[in-house]
């Protein structure tokens, strides 16, 4: 068991070297940024009136959710956000270029995006949020962006990353993280409403509890790990749980704009690698099915 374990560390490490190596051949700045940072934040590139529809939507105010110990997720469907979204040039040269120069590979959609609110409850530093407080890192592969929906700033709940991180062969996918054992500067990602950020989660990272953060997140590997491989779809029961617990108007609200989406999924213009969407019926009907 020892000598296994030993083996699948080597051939992490091995991974991430040919990662380091690939690096050195790019030339734009903002992919150099990204590579040798680990995250990239682009500033108020998204539509304002696209963000204000997403809010007055899901009804994404402040006063509708409870504090909690526990993200909330929303899983988004509609169909003037997400079209926008895949046709956005600057997001799309990104990762593209992300994922061809570091894995040579096209980045595929991993799971279905989702609206992510996080309204903790911050008195009580012993309990258990479910919540990813701790540093660590996430899937083989993988990478995220993020829109915030409202001001992410000093005082709101946010993404700690632990920059040049994810260039450490010694810090593997999956896995948690003392960073006592490493000399990085930690780096809030604080961004204005519409700003994405980019962040290469092979790196070290958590969330740090403040105020009230609302975002949409986007998860893309190179196909590994994908949604219908990792999780059941009664997985996503569990997330309408959580919704139900914790939105303060009638969580049928959510259920009616989600059934109403996913019954025009098919006009979605889905990019090939966001096949995930269309793929995911079953875990929409689970959340729709709990609310």
């Amino acid at each position: 068991m020892v000598i296994l374990d030993f083996i699948r560390g080597e051939l992490k490490k091995i991974s991430k070297r040919r990662i380091i190596t690939r690096k050195k051949i790019i030339k734009d700045s903002k992919i150099f940024d990204l590579l040798n940072d680990g995250f990239y934040i682009s500033e108020s590139i998204i539509d304002v009136n696209i963000i204000n529809h997403l809010i007055k939507k899901y009804n994404l105010y402040e006063k509708n959710f409870k504090k909690s110990y526990t993200n909330i997720h929303i899983p988004v469907i509609d169909k003037k956000f997400l079209n926008y979204i895949q046709s956005h040039e600057k997001i799309n040269f990104i990762i593209n270029t992300f994922y061809s120069n570091v894995y040579k590979k096209a980045p595929i959609l991993q799971t279905p995006p989702s609206i992510v609110i996080t309204n903790p409850v911050i008195e009580n530093s012993n309990k258990d949020y479910k919540i990813p407080s701790k540093w660590h890192t996430d899937y083989k592969n993988e990478f995220t962006f993020h829109v915030p929906l409202i001001d992410i700033n000093t005082e709101s709940t946010k993404t700690l990353y632990l920059k040049n991180s994810q260039n450490n062969i010694n810090i593997n996918f999956q896995s948690l993280i003392n960073i006592e054992n490493y000399d990085y500067k930690v780096v809030p990602l604080i961004a204005k409403e519409g700003s994405v950020i980019f962040i290469d989660v092979s790196g070290a990272h958590r969330a740090e509890l403040g105020k009230f953060r609302i975002m949409v997140q986007f998860k893309f590997t190179t196909g590994n790990d994908l949604i219908t491989k990792i999780a059941k779809p009664k997985f996503y029961s569990l997330l309408s749980k959580n919704l139900k617990e914790n939105f303060i108007p009638d969580s049928k609200i959510i259920k009616k704009i989600t059934e109403n989406d996913l019954n025009q999924i098919q006009e979605l213009k889905l990019n090939k690698n966001w096949f995930i969407i269309s793929q995911s019926s079953e875990y929409y009907n689970q959340y729709i099915n709990n609310l």
